[in-house]
């Protein structure tokens, strides 16, 4: 059995893992353990954090990764990504 994954309250390992918690691809630099991890996490998350998840990954994904970040901060603690 594996240690849990360490938790941070940074905002940029919050956007990490808001961003890296679906299926990998299959050159996965990140790992299954991390993956997993970040999907254990978003389970856990509110029905509001959940929408706040939602706001970051938009924000991110129209190129404002400031924003997404700064929206992250509200995020319970995430796994430390590994990178």
């Amino acid at each position: 059995m594996s240690n849990p994954p360490e938790l941070s309250d940074t905002a940029a390992d919050k956007l990490q893992a808001a961003l890296n918690h679906a299926a990998a691809d299959p050159n996965d630099e990140l790992g299954a353990e991390y993956r997993d991890a970040c999907a254990a996490w978003v389970s856990r998350l509110t029905q509001g954090e959940r929408w706040r998840l939602a706001m970051v990954i938009a924000a991110y994904e129209r190129g404002a990764a400031a924003d997404a970040e700064q929206l992250a901060v509200a995020l319970p603690p995430a796994p430390v990504f590994p990178l």
